[in-house]
C-alpha cells in the first residue's frame, strides 16, 4: 500500500471530529484549515520513513510535536476542553502512525 496523504488526512478528520462530537460544527473550519497545512510535514515524515532516510525513533519524536501543535490549534478554537484537544489529536496521530507502518509492511 502506498501512502496516500489525502486519505491520511480524511481519516485524521473522521477521527477527530469522532472525539469532538458535539463540538465538531463550532470547530471543523479551523481544523480542517490546520490540517491542510499539517499535511505537507506528515508527508515529509512518512515518505522519509518509508525510504528508510529516518527511523521508528525519529518518526515518534516528530509526531509527538505534531500532535503538540494540533493539540495547541483545538485549544486555541476554546469551544473544546483541553481533554477533547488531547483525545483528538491522539487520535489524529493514530491514524498517521497507522498508515506509515501499514506502507513499510508493504515493502
Amino acid at each position: 500500500m502506498a501512502f496516500d496523504v489525502d486519505t491520511v488526512g480524511q481519516d485524521m478528520l473522521v477521527a477527530i471530529k469522532g472525539v469532538l462530537l458535539d463540538r465538531w460544527a463550532a470547530s471543523q473550519e479551523a481544523i480542517e484549515t490546520f490540517l491542510e497545512g499539517q499535511k505537507k510535514r506528515l508527508k515529509l515524515i512518512a515518505d522519509a520513513r518509508i525510504e528508510g532516510e529516518i527511523d521508528d525513533e525519529f518518526v515518534e519524536e516528530r509526531l509527538s510535536e505534531e500532535k503538540i501543535l494540533l493539540q495547541s490549534e483545538m485549544a486555541a478554537i476554546r469551544v473544546i476542553s483541553v481533554a477533547a484537544a488531547q483525545q483528538a489529536a491522539n487520535a489524529a496521530v493514530g491514524i498517521i502512525q497507522k498508515a506509515i507502518k501499514t506502507a513499510l509492511e508493504v515493502i
